[in-house]
């Protein structure tokens, strides 16, 4: 039987009193104090704080007490005989070595950069398809009366004639697209100073254009392109999986210390919310481009029509971000991939 040296604490007062511990057989240890019976603990059933570096081991147990010593060597032993600590004994040995850290390291690194690059998206994809696609109607409905509230959108200035002409090529447009089960497409026309030449697909199936955006259009293919790129955007639900993408952690949260009974429902509620404060990533964007390439090539529209309204889409928002010193929500193209990647992308199509 071994005894080992140190401090007893009562949970009571900082004040603390020398005290032993005897270990013994079966994990049965005797806590020693002066003028007191030997008092019978566990080990199995007390809580040992593993040491950080080379300080002290802690023995909690009882209402807050605590037994302290520096012999860490000879309590970790009498751990390992009684099965006790081995989780902890594994993580205060990595930390003395450093070569096992630094590999620990690399092979984080490894599973956060797998995670992000084929877990998050698979994530995403079985999240996405476990809320139903009519929910879209209800997230679109929700985002348009975030809209209503703020000063983002005025009454349009445009004058009615251009106006029936462009909800007249929609109409044309979106008649030669697919469509989403549920979901019905719609054009908006609205004023806005704060988006200046802007449009934005909402995932009901509404695509607001703003008379700025309007005015850039020089013919009638290039309001084509642009309207079929953004029910791309609806089509493949971006904006749901955009936002979902990029609050996945928030949700395994959830997931790991919440309710997950109401979670499909929290996080359809949230969306509206997250969708005004998110731009699409890289890949979305290329995927509702390909969307847009694939509709112009059935109608024999050149990809330089959409080449040349992006062209001037970048220009004009270039110019509107030197005149402003903050903008509350992203431009046009501030999230889009690179705009000399997407031009070459529809002028090498050969029609």
């Amino acid at each position: 039987m071994q005894l080992i040296k140190g401090d007893y604490f009562n949970g009571k007062s900082s004040a603390s009193q020398s005290a032993s511990l005897e270990l013994g057989d079966g994990g049965i240890m005797g806590l020693i104090l002066a003028d007191q019976p030997t008092r019978e603990l566990s080990i199995k059933q007390s809580n040992v704080m593993p040491p950080i570096g080379n300080t002290a081991m802690k023995i909690c147990f009882g209402d807050g007490e605590q037994f302290v010593t520096d012999e860490q060597q000879i309590l970790k032993s009498y751990m390992a005989s009684c099965g006790v600590g081995v989780v902890d004994r594994t993580i205060h040995m990595l930390e003395n070595r450093w070569g096992m850290v630094i590999a620990s390291l690399l092979f984080t690194v490894v599973v956060v950069y797998s995670t992000y690059i084929y877990g998050i998206p698979m994530a995403t994809r079985t999240i996405t398809n476990l809320i139903p696609t009519t929910n879209d109607r209800q997230i679109g409905e929700n985002l348009l009366q975030l809209f209503d509230k703020t000063t983002i959108f005025a009454e349009t200035e445009i004058s009615e004639k251009k106006q029936q002409h462009f909800h007249k090529l929609f109409n044309n447009t979106i008649s030669k697209l697919p469509q989403r089960q549920g979901l019905q497409y719609q054009l908006k026309i609205h004023h806005s100073d704060l988006l200046g030449a802007n449009a934005i697909a909402i995932p009901s199936g509404t695509i607001i254009v703003t008379d700025g955006f309007l005015r850039l259009v020089e013919d009638n293919r290039e309001f084509k392109g642009v309207i079929a790129h953004e029910v791309g955007h609806i089509y493949y639900r971006h904006g749901v999986r955009s936002t979902i993408q990029k609050s996945l952690l928030s949700f395994a949260l959830i997931i790991l210390v919440g309710d997950t009974s109401n979670i499909l429902e929290d996080i359809t509620q949230s969306i509206p919310i997250l969708l005004t404060q998110t731009g699409y990533s890289r890949k979305f964007e290329q995927e509702a481009d390909r969307f847009a390439l694939e509709y112009m090539r059935k109608e024999q529209i050149s990809g330089s029509h959409f080449a040349n309204i992006l062209s001037r889409l970048t220009n004009r928002n270039k110019q509107k971000k030197q005149n402003e010193s903050k903008e509350m929500i992203e431009s046009y193209l501030s999230t889009h991939p690179a705009t000399k990647e997407r031009i070459k992308l529809f002028i090498d199509v050969k029609n």
